[in-house]
């Protein structure tokens, strides 16, 4: 897509403008699991969910699990190391994972909310479902044969991600896939705002840089994401100065 092609070469141009080690700091974690994303919702569809931890190390990592109402099981170290964690049976509710990395030390945790999926709501995926008279949410693909076959819907190939920032009383805008990275993401807007600029789930911790769209569940939880300014926020536009265009090709709407 020409908006993250452009952002990732500008990104690289222009490194020391963002930041990079404000950006580090601001993520205030070690950043050892990569996706989900602290604060993510995952879909329990039969009374329980599976999930991948992805983690930015291969090295041996130990795994413990505080399952809401229960007692914090023991930390289970793993027999060889692993860039991914399955996790099995986690049941509803907001549930905190603890990753270990056994060489170095550190140590990172995210808080998973699981929620049992609804009688007649549809759960959308990557691959074509059909819907079985379900309600669809807006902003999924569909599809609406009219040789009698039965509805079908998906997620998004590309997306409108859209962000109101306060500071600047003005949206960012920018069309995003599922395999775009959050590092492009937040080089796009913080190209955008003039200052580096940070995504999380509201009240969670910030992405992991390397995490996609699609891992984070983006598209499903856009209307959680907020964003943070770890050197401080953009300086508001005067009421009569128009938002200049920029390379990224992000729309923008003053109000």
């Amino acid at each position: 897509m020409l908006l993250m092609r452009r952002a990732t070469r500008l990104q690289r141009r222009h490194r020391a403008f963002l930041g990079t080690l404000a950006l580090a700091q601001a993520r205030a974690r070690p950043n050892i699991v990569v996706s989900p994303a602290d604060g993510q919702r995952v879909v329990a569809l039969d009374g329980s969910a599976s999930l991948t931890l992805h983690l930015s190390t291969r090295r041996r990592v130990c795994v413990a699990a505080t399952l809401q109402g229960r007692a914090p099981a023991p930390e289970h170290c793993l027999d060889a190391p692993h860039g991914t964690v399955d996790l099995s049976r986690i049941p509803p509710g907001r549930h905190r994972f603890a990753v270990r990395d056994e060489a170095s030390g550190d140590t990172d945790d995210i808080n998973i909310v699981v929620v049992q999926k609804s009688p007649g709501e549809f759960v959308a995926t990557k691959d074509w479902q059909p819907t079985h008279g379900a309600s669809v949410p807006g902003g999924l693909d569909v599809r609406l044969p009219l040789d009698g076959r039965q509805a079908a819907a998906k997620l998004p190939d590309e997306w409108r991600l859209q962000l109101y920032i306060e500071e600047q009383k003005a949206f960012f805008r920018a069309d995003v896939k599922g395999s775009d990275t959050v590092a492009d993401i937040e080089a796009a807007l913080g190209l955008w705002a003039t200052v580096p600029a940070v995504l999380s789930y509201r009240g969670g911790a910030p992405f992991h840089p390397e995490a996609t769209a699609e891992s984070i569940g983006l598209f499903e939880q856009r209307g959680d994401v907020v964003v943070s300014w770890p050197e401080g926020p953009p300086a508001p536009l005067a009421a009569d100065t128009p938002k200049p265009a920029t390379t990224t090709r992000a729309l923008v709407e003053s109000l």
